[in-house]
């Protein structure tokens, strides 16, 4: 039934985007015509025009940045993922002036220490002893709860999986057993190459120390991961569009903007973010037009912009079909308000991790962000559907989870820090993972609180802590499963 929806939204989407190409075509025509005469001026009197710029968030202007900052008027964009504020490419300048040269290699990155300790020996959920659910009284075991809401980084490890890292074999990377733990999050590099005035290259390596695999216990002990790989491709010198191959950030929502920990004004991912923070393989075109106002990003790959902790994801491969994924925004800023993006995405496709085509997975939902003077507010909301079944018996997962998180930043306090800035955050899941062995029961509403601290523009630090309580479904099965953590972030 969701084939027909389906094609009328791609040919929609197809049609929106080439009538704004053909609009941005014509408005630049116009630009260039106008700009004739002072063009002849500025020969004359060797005067070069400086471009303009308008202030704007960092996470709304730019894909990544954290602080305010001046955001130029020409196609500059920042480096996907860096968290270093490095200006990719030459900003445009005026007729007689000379362009200055982009790097032609760059070496950028970040190490990211934390320290947590969590309830419940660090596991967000329980097993169902007392038989609350009988209609699953089939499946050999079912947990209520939220494995998300233990949360200790960005990178969504949580604190422990108890049982359940040894159950549906997810790796259970820290084991930390609720115990007060000093981590290394991640020690990432970025290398990023320009190969050509129009081609861009990056590749981005997380060095990650974790408990070593030991028996009867799921881990991946200390590792190197290949978070990005990608070639970011601009064919257009009028046009704000790129073609980009390889594994890139995700294409749905606007959490992937700030997944990595120089970007993100929290410590931990919300409650949506397992469902756009992951790295997909394929391809992807981007658009920006209107003074970057209107957004399009159109993707093909070979899954969902899963993480893997969700369990239903494949950076390879296993069945013929890929996955269709795009979102449209657009910036209504006006006045004092210097961002109010309101946005559309979604996906779609064969299910992940199994060999058939027919079990279909689909996602969607809208996402907001408004940034007035010092504060800044964001939210998503999303619903998620995987069919289930097929050859492989592959598991039916349906969910839907919103949050919405505002930030107050202060100029520098005292003179001793850069910024300081106070946020909370409101997120709720609930979801049924139904897998033949197990089922996942996840109904939880979670307040997270918390501090940043820009001590210099490359040293941050902040601290929350996460109340998670058992609601809806779950409301006679609650427990103490709160996390304390922090994360002290320094970038080059």
């Amino acid at each position: 039934m969701l084939n027909p929806t389906v094609n009328i939204l791609r040919k929609s989407l197809f049609l929106i985007i080439v009538l704004i190409i053909a609009c941005d075509a014509v408005s630049a025509a116009r630009r260039r015509r106008a700009r004739a005469k002072p063009r002849k001026a500025v020969e004359k009197t060797e005067q070069v025009e400086k471009p303009t710029a308008r202030t704007a968030p960092a996470d709304a202007a730019t894909e990544n940045k954290s602080a305010p900052v001046a955001v130029a008027s020409s196609s500059d964009e920042v480096i996907p993922g860096s968290g270093t504020n490095v200006v990719a490419e030459t900003p445009e300048t005026a007729p007689g002036a000379t362009a200055k040269a982009a790097p032609s290699f760059l070496i950028t990155g970040f190490l990211d220490m934390g320290f947590a300790m969590a309830q419940n020996k660090g596991v967000g959920f329980m097993k169902d002893v007392n038989n609350y659910f009988p209609e699953y009284s089939d499946k050999t075991a079912v947990f209520l709860g939220d494995p998300a809401s233990t949360y200790m980084n960005t990178r969504h490890e949580a604190h422990d999986l108890g049982e359940a890292g040894n159950f549906p074999l997810a790796f259970d990377t820290m084991q930390g057993k609720g115990n007060p733990m000093a981590t290394i999050n991640s020690a990432t590099i970025d290398m990023i190459a320009e190969i050509h005035e129009k081609v861009r290259l990056q590749i981005s390596t997380e060095f990650l120390l974790r408990q070593n695999v030991v028996q009867n216990v799921t881990g991946n002990g200390n590792f190197v991961n290949l978070d990005m790989a990608f070639i970011d491709y601009k064919p257009f010198q009028q046009y704000d569009i790129t073609l980009t191959a390889g594994k890139f950030i995700g294409i749905t929502g606007i959490e992937y903007r700030w997944r990595r920990a120089p970007d993100r004004w929290t410590v931990t991912p919300t409650l949506v973010g397992r469902y756009m923070d992951g790295n997909p393989i394929g391809v992807k075109v981007r658009g920006k037009h209107f003074d970057k106002r209107f957004i399009w990003n159109v993707g093909l790959t070979n899954g969902n912009s899963f993480t893997n902790d969700t369990r239903i994801f494949e950076s390879v491969e296993t069945n013929l079909g890929k996955t269709v994924a795009g979102r449209l925004s657009y910036d209504f800023a006006f006045g004092p308000i210097t961002l109010l993006e309101l946005g559309v995405s979604g996906s779609w496709g064969p299910q992940d991790a199994q060999s058939s085509n027919n079990p279909k997975q689909w996602d969607f939902g809208p996402d907001l962000q408004v940034a007035w003077k010092a504060l800044q507010v964001r939210g998503q909301w999303f619903k998620i559907n995987t069919d289930g079944g097929g050859i492989n018996e592959a598991k039916n997962y349906i969910a839907e989870a919103w949050y919405i998180e505002g930030m107050y930043s202060f100029p520098g306090l005292f003179d001793l820090v850069n910024t300081f800035g106070i946020y909370t955050r409101v997120s709720r899941r609930v979801a049924r993972e139904i897998d033949p062995k197990y089922v996942f029961i996840v109904d939880v509403l979670q307040v997270t609180p918390g501090i940043r601290v820009d001590i210099t523009e490359n040293i941050i630090f902040k601290a929350e802590y996460s109340i998670n309580m058992e609601v809806g479904v779950l409301s006679n099965y609650a427990f103490s499963n709160d996390i304390f953590t922090s994360s002290l972030v320094a970038k080059f």
